[in-house]
């Protein structure tokens, strides 16, 4: 957020409506932007901000712009990425050791020169994380401690699906033995969760105080006092059905979930609640590998074929329509309370428990919605109608209203149109408006400086001020001021109303006018802080956004 001469500033994401569900902002990198492989076995973020990714035979580095991509001296397979201070340790087959930056090029080095062909030749590291201020690299069998100065080799007592740091407590979850806990010398069977035996646990989080436990193919289980149940939720049944690959706690009531089939689910575990995020809406695949919330609170996806960054700290979601039925949205407004009335070329349709529902008789193209209470005035292509307790009804024939605004200096309320502007006296589904005499033209915008006074911006080209008798809706006087102020290039004039003053963005310019003058005139202010942004949405009486 930036705060400028007293007003709160917000940079918004433009409003975009594209599966039937609201979710936050998705990209996705392919391998062909990143010029690696398929599959994203880990990722990590650096002290730099840039972000790794463990990518078979290559490690990537994206600082938000470009992809570096790296090998290893051996070309083996790289598992496993994790950051720690200005090192980025990287876990491979028969391999493992640190990445660092030197002389501004990213180099490795070898932690373990012929230490795995000593014990073992088959081993592959699939997790590094720190515990104690010390590295651990994990294989399926044993794990390898590093303090910096020396490795010491630690073998497991059974075989390991993962290691887990909860509440600073070390924990070695086995495929058959259940669960260990490593106490920096030896490995106690935890038989307190014994009922987890047999399950192969490849995350445990704790969520609001709560411990939890996501196997691979039998769902979620909870620990409820010093008893292990089955997570009593519906999204439960669906997990058992879908292999569960990795996890990342967002905060302390939020999860994200990866699963090998289903894409993504995010969880809110205090209002038991979750969302999916899969192929059918935005992924490149549904089988996520990896998961890491970066600094700004954002989650990046390590996917079986490529990399997704879902902008999950925003404030903004969006909706997508696979269907193509919603169309191209032109207006939008809140209804009943936690609902959207949407305005397309299509129609008029309501957005509710993420189902689309279209309004009959309203085909057609929709510029505006204005509520005022429980009812809405609708500009159509067909006219003006009246949206009320579900019911779509025709309250005028002036064709493509695209803007219905209040009267400030009387009552009753101004619409511009594809013929210039009208006038009506209630909301009421008889009035049919009265047009504006004297003045037909298209007009997009419009700003109402008194009684009798309007400033129009024409759909394509110009800005006019108009003279009106309001009593006969008759203009008096029509000036082009974008011409009369020596304007050139006055296509598709935008209007800004904020705090009581009206701005026009005229070919990359702001201005105000001047009524002594009557002319256009520079406003300083605006061009030196927004000279090439033109799209700018009041939120409140003290705010805008750009």
């Amino acid at each position: 957020m930036r705060y400028f001469n007293g007003f709160l500033f917000l940079f918004l994401f433009q409003f975009e409506l594209f599966a039937q569900a609201v979710l936050p902002f998705i990209e996705n990198y392919s391998k062909q932007d990143y010029k690696g492989d398929n599959q994203i076995w880990g990722i990590t973020q650096g002290n730099d901000n840039a972000l790794y990714f463990a990518n078979n035979y290559y490690l990537l580095r994206y600082n938000g712009v470009d992809f570096e991509k790296h090998t290893l001296p051996n070309k083996t397979i790289i598992r496993s990425v994790f950051a720690y201070k200005d090192l980025i340790f990287s876990g491979s087959f028969n391999e493992f050791g640190f990445w660092k930056r030197e002389n501004g090029t990213l180099h490795y080095h070898s932690l373990v020169p012929n230490l795995f062909f000593t014990h073992s030749d088959s081993e592959e590291v699939w997790k590094i994380f720190e515990w104690n201020g010390k590295i651990y690299f994990q294989t399926f069998g044993e794990m390898y401690e590093y303090d910096f100065k020396k490795i010491n080799r630690i073998k497991f007592p059974n075989t390991v699906s993962y290691c887990f740091v909860i509440d600073k407590e070390f924990y070695a979850a086995t495929l058959n033995d259940g669960i260990y806990r490593w106490d920096s010398k030896n490995f106690i069977n935890f038989t307190k969760w014994n009922a987890l035996k047999g399950n192969i646990i490849h995350s445990i989080e704790k969520i609001d105080g709560k411990i939890y436990f996501f196997t691979q193919k039998n769902g979620v289980f909870v620990q409820n006092g010093n008893n292990i149940e089955e997570w009593n939720h519906p999204l439960n049944t669906l997990l058992k059905k879908q292999l569960i690959n990795t996890s990342k706690l967002i905060d302390n009531q939020n999860l994200a979930l990866g699963t090998s089939s289903n894409g993504l689910y995010l969880i809110n575990f205090k209002e038991n609640t979750y969302e999916n995020i899969n192929k059918k809406s935005s992924l490149q695949n549904n089988s996520v590998l990896s998961i890491q919330l970066d600094k700004e609170k954002d989650l990046w996806l390590g996917l079986d074929n490529g990399i997704t960054h879902i902008e999950y700290n925003s404030p903004y979601a969006y909706f997508t329509d696979t269907s193509g039925n919603l169309g191209s949205v032109y207006a939008i407004s809140d209804y009943n309370n936690d609902a959207l009335l949407l305005g397309t070329n299509h129609g008029l349709f309501v957005y509710e428990n993420n189902q689309l529902k279209f309004i009959e008789n309203s085909q057609g193209q929709i510029w505006s919605i204005y509520k005022e209470g429980e009812r809405y005035v609708i500009g159509h292509n067909d006219g003006t109608f009246l949206f009320e307790n579900g019911i779509f009804s025709k309250k005028s024939t002036i064709n493509g209203g695209w803007a219905f605004k209040p009267d400030k200096f009387g009552q009753g309320y101004i619409q511009s149109n594809y013929n210039g502007l009208a006038f009506y006296k209630t909301l009421d589904k008889s009035d049919s408006g009265v047009k504006l005499e004297g003045f037909n033209v298209p007009i997009k915008n419009f700003v109402q400086l008194s009684e009798d006074e309007i400033i129009a911006a024409h759909n394509n080209k110009g800005l006019f001020y108009i003279k009106f008798d309001p009593k006969l809706f008759k203009a008096i006087a029509i000036e082009n001021i974008s011409k009369t102020s020596g304007i050139k290039d006055d296509y598709g004039v935008k209007i800004f109303e904020f705090k009581g003053e009206s701005l026009y963005y005229i070919n990359k310019k702001w201005y105000y006018f001047d009524k002594i003058s009557t002319k256009l005139k520079i406003h300083d202010l605006f061009n030196e802080n927004f000279k090439d942004i033109s799209e700018i949405v009041p939120i409140d009486n003290t705010r805008f956004a750009v």
